[in-house]
């Protein structure tokens, strides 16, 4: 018979327990790990996206401001230079014609429509997450892409109908054009400049009532010109001088503070103002100031 003493039986327990305790451990961590690969990661992965996305927007916001101070102050001897955050996978891109066509059509010149093209410059990037993100300067106004979800502006476009004597309705429209098409794409700190080439200015007049609408073979661009006509709607006329009524909700009537009608502004669909005046007697107008700059990549220079 064999015999096996205590004490080895004691040393063999031992091992065993410390074996067992080693792989319960290795379980322990790899069930951790996996939790927080699941959870954790991908929450650390969008918060690093989240912030990446806000310093991309602050650089936008910067060069509107840019753009807004060359253009009002008419400066075209100047060059604005504005670097984009370090991030992967970042595409800027300006693209003279999107292809968007805002649209002014007169009731007494239907013939002769005022069509202006709609440019942008946008950059896009790819995050940690695996998700693409964009941010575009269009028509004056900043706007905002996320994965999933439908554009949005962060700042409006520059488009305004109000009263102003002695016409019964403006149009204001500050078209934003672009010399031309560029791209840049890397995944370090990306360089631009910004300068402006030409302002121009142009009246027209029409009588009666006019229409504005907007076409794009983009249904994301239609979308964030819906929300152009809409905003643009409600903010006219706001202020002591006159007064606004609503017969529905697709109207916006304009009235002196006496409820004298001026004109009205209805929403046809989505993507069409009517505005109709109340007289036949006095003109409206349509204020067209179009600024064209040029923008692309720039270099560092190192001191």
């Amino acid at each position: 018979m064999l015999s096996t003493s205590p004490e080895r039986v004691k040393n063999e327990d031992t091992a065993s327990s410390v074996v067992i305790g080693f792989v319960l451990l290795l379980v322990l961590a790899a069930v951790v790990l996996g939790v927080w690969a699941a959870v954790g990661l991908p929450e650390q992965l969008k918060t690093q996206d989240e912030q990446t996305l806000e310093q991309l927007e602050r650089s936008f916001l910067q060069y509107k401001l840019a753009a807004d101070i060359l253009r009002i102050d008419e400066e075209s001897a100047a060059d604005v230079g504005i670097i984009l955050p370090n991030m992967q996978g970042l595409t800027y891109s300006v693209t003279k014609d999107t292809g968007g066509r805002l649209s002014i059509i007169a009731d007494d010149d239907v013939e002769n429509a005022t069509v202006i093209s709609i440019g942008k410059v946008s950059a896009e990037f790819t995050g940690f997450s695996g998700e693409r993100s964009a941010v575009a300067y269009e028509a004056g106004g900043v706007h905002l892409k996320t994965a999933g979800s439908n554009p949005a502006w962060i700042t409006p476009a520059m488009l305004q109908i109000s009263p102003v004597d002695p016409t019964a309705v403006q149009i204001e429209i500050n078209q934003i054009s672009f010399a031309d098409d560029t791209e840049i794409s890397g995944s370090g700190h990306l360089p631009v400049t910004l300068s402006l080439k030409e302002v121009t200015t142009k009246v027209l007049y029409w009588k009666d009532n006019a229409t504005l609408r907007f076409e794009s073979p983009d249904p994301e661009q239609r979308k964030l010109w819906e929300a152009v006509f809409f905003e643009t709607k409600e903010r006219t006329a706001k202020g002591t001088v006159y007064r606004t009524a609503h017969p529905d909700s697709f109207t916006l009537l304009v009235q002196t503070q006496e409820r004298i009608p001026l004109f009205s502004i209805r929403q046809t669909d989505p993507l069409t103002l009517r505005i109709e005046t109340s007289t036949n007697t006095t003109l409206s107008r349509v204020v067209l100031r179009e600024a064209i700059y040029e923008t692309g990549p720039a270099e560092i220079i190192y001191a």
